[in-house]
């Protein structure tokens, strides 16, 4: 108690001494809101751009956190489409066909078998479209196919982050418009492969593909460099000068409990607002990526990107929300004081009822050390020594006892007897 009210003067002094100084208070004030202010604006700028530099330049990390789409179906379909359409391009479907049924028509086939082969030329074209279409499918959703899929994911990053670098003799290809994307010509070859295996000799036509999905767009490679090699330098100047600047706001504040407290309810704010614009933002994304993807696969490479960025948001913003209430209830604030002092009792009433708890049990324990034996224990081990004797001396002691009286008469009888030799002498005389 005595602490607590100690507590509560050394509060009430440090309050009256900050209303002596208002003017030097004041300006300390504005400038620790300043700089706290900027320094919580930037976090959600910071963490971005910390994110973007670890995960999305980093082969390992992007090839680990892009590889589960190779089991989600819209990506799937996406592949399916783009690897048929890049086969029907490369490949005159409709045209070959046409040459071998004009080539059967030029034999001397009777008149039914030539309108017969009219007939079938359109349904020959769709089976063939179709058989390209099921292999496609079938190899990206067999399981060898998340190991192409991965090896196409290395391969692009591994040449855009060269091309990005200025490595010339690894450099993506990146076209003039200055689209990029995931290269999937390792799965066109996979496709044309099981073509000819299965005997299409339409497979073996196929050529080398180096077919792009585009994922970004991008003006020009040199500004793609120069933003390269901005994000990392901002990568690490971005989260050290927010953490500069709140930490200058705390020290230079009147009182650096409450600017700590302050400071960490505003980082937490601005995570939090993060967390909701990156919930917002997927919908502009897919806006966004609308005239070259389509909103199934758009929505699936979101959310195997940006989730984790929220989920960091949210965790900073919780250990943030922790550290101001535990400034807070550290702090020598009037309530904070009696919170602690009210624990403090409680605790010592806790102590008290455990410490009284286990000395009566000691008690208890030291109690029954010191009695003697237990008697219905004793009373067992003589029966079972007494067992035994019983047949060969019946009651012997208790006759002995009712003898005992005989021997030794009362004194009325024993006075009686010595009266009676003097009265035979008085007879004599």
């Amino acid at each position: 108690r005595l602490e607590a009210e100690n507590d509560l003067l050394r509060a009430d002094l440090a309050s009256s001494s900050e209303v002596g100084k208002p003017r030097r208070s004041s300006g300390r004030m504005f400038a620790a809101i300043v700089l706290i202010l900027i320094g919580a604006l930037l976090s959600p700028t910071a963490l971005i751009i910390a994110w973007a530099k670890a995960e999305l330049t980093n082969t390992d990390r992007f090839v680990a956190m892009l590889a589960p789409l190779a089991q989600k179906p819209e990506i799937q379909g996406l592949l399916v489409d783009k690897i048929t359409t890049v086969i029907d391009d490369k490949v005159d479907i409709e045209g070959t066909t046409s040459d071998l049924f004009e080539g059967l028509a030029k034999l001397d086939l009777p008149p039914r078998a030539l309108a017969a082969l009219t007939l079938l030329e359109a349904p020959a074209v769709a089976g063939v479209n179709s058989l390209i279409e099921r292999t496609a499918t079938r190899v990206v959703e067999s399981d060898a196919f998340a190991s192409v899929w991965e090896q196409a994911l290395r391969v692009s990053h591994t040449q855009i982050i060269a091309a990005l670098e200025g490595n010339q003799a690894d450099a993506l290809v990146i076209s003039d418009s200055g689209e990029v994307g995931i290269a999937i010509g390792p799965i066109v070859d996979v496709v044309a492969g099981q073509l000819t295996e299965s005997g299409l000799a339409l497979g073996a036509k196929i050529p080398e593909v180096n077919l792009v999905i585009p994922l970004g767009q991008v003006d020009a490679i040199v500004q793609a460099r120069a933003a390269y090699a901005g994000l990392n330098l901002l990568s690490w100047l971005i989260p050290l000068l927010s953490l500069l600047l709140i930490a200058g706001g705390i020290l230079v504040a009147p009182t650096t409990w409450r600017a700590g407290m302050h400071a960490a309810i505003a980082v937490a704010i601005m995570m939090l607002t993060l967390a909701g614009g990156i919930a917002i933002g997927r919908t502009v994304f897919i806006i966004s990526v609308a005239p070259f993807l389509s909103s199934g696969p758009a929505f699936a490479f979101y959310d195997a990107v940006v989730p984790l960025l929220g989920n960091l948001a949210i965790t900073i913003a919780v250990l943030a929300l922790v550290a101001a209430v535990w400034i807070y209830l550290a702090s020598p604030a009037p309530r904070a004081v009696r919170f602690r002092a009210a624990m403090v009792a409680m605790a010592h009433s806790v102590k008290r009822s455990i410490d009284e708890r286990r000395d009566k049990v000691a008690t208890d324990v030291k109690s029954e050390m010191e009695q003697p034996a237990d008697p219905p224990a004793v009373a067992a081990q003589a029966s079972k020594s007494t067992e035994a004797p019983r047949t060969t001396a019946p009651k012997a002691a208790p006759a002995k006892r009712a003898a005992k009286p005989a021997v030794e008469p009362p004194a009325t009888s024993r006075a009686a007897s010595t009266v009676k030799p003097t009265s035979k002498a008085t007879t004599k005389s």
